[in-house]
């Protein structure tokens, strides 16, 4: 297992934390789902990933803490990251896990997804260093993430050290059921907050945007308008 502990500058804009993947798209276009699709070409996947790919795009600076296995997978995404900019310092590539992967069928409509599911999840609350924390500016994980342990206690102890530290938080809500997220019944508000308790008919949550100004870099030639770059054949 990899885990760097790497000198605490520059500052980060973005911290994103959760599940880098691979995503299998189809080539040809299906509107009859996963089981009419043949052949598939492999991205670099997962929101957070994404996410800190086009921050970094964008000339901010942007780090990813995520687990991965460390076979050619692991190693694609993780080249494809360091292509776009994106600081791998916190990124954890352990010989225990396999890097998941995600079959996404290409159509018109919504997409059909089959998730195999190993490495994303299995980051602990110990892989998340609080120096990483403490440089970045704003700390954004996904619902996909906190949809297994031991991932959802290392969010749950991300955004308990952003807070103390007055960072700004951010959860992408995107929501599936093929996530494996499991959402508990509400409670009676306790009485003492300003909350409105939520309604136990309302099925999906409604996302927050926080928008903070990033640090432009002079270096911004890798930007594209894809998250893959081009591969030779």
């Amino acid at each position: 297992m990899s885990l760097t502990h790497p000198t605490p500058s520059p500052a980060l804009d973005v911290l994103t934390i959760g599940e880098t993947l691979v995503d299998f798209i189809s080539t040809e276009q299906t509107e009859e789902g996963l089981r009419h699709a043949e052949t598939f070409q492999r991205y670099l996947g997962g929101s957070p990933a994404n996410i800190a790919v086009y921050v970094s795009k964008l000339g901010g600076h942007a780090a990813i803490v995520s687990k991965t296995g460390i076979g050619a997978f692991g190693q694609f995404l993780k080249s494809e990251l360091r292509y776009h900019g994106v600081n791998t310092d916190y990124m954890i590539m352990d010989h225990r896990a396999h890097t998941s992967i995600i079959f996404v069928s290409r159509t018109s409509g919504t997409p059909e997804f089959e998730a195999f599911r190993d490495g994303d999840f299995q980051l602990t609350p110990e892989e998340v260093l609080p120096e990483a924390i403490a440089r970045s500016r704003v700390i954004h994980a996904s619902t996909f993430a906190l949809s297994r342990r031991p991932c959802r206690d290392a969010i749950g102890k991300a955004f308990k050290l952003a807070h103390e530290q007055g960072k700004i938080v951010s959860l992408d809500p995107n929501y599936s059921p093929l996530s494996g997220l499991i959402i508990p019944k509400p409670r009676k508000c306790c009485g003492r907050c300003t909350a409105t308790p939520p309604s136990p008919n309302r099925r999906w949550m409604t996302p927050t945007v926080f928008l903070a100004p990033v640090t432009p870099r002079k270096n911004t030639s890798k930007c594209s308008t894809t998250s893959a770059r081009p591969r030779s054949s």
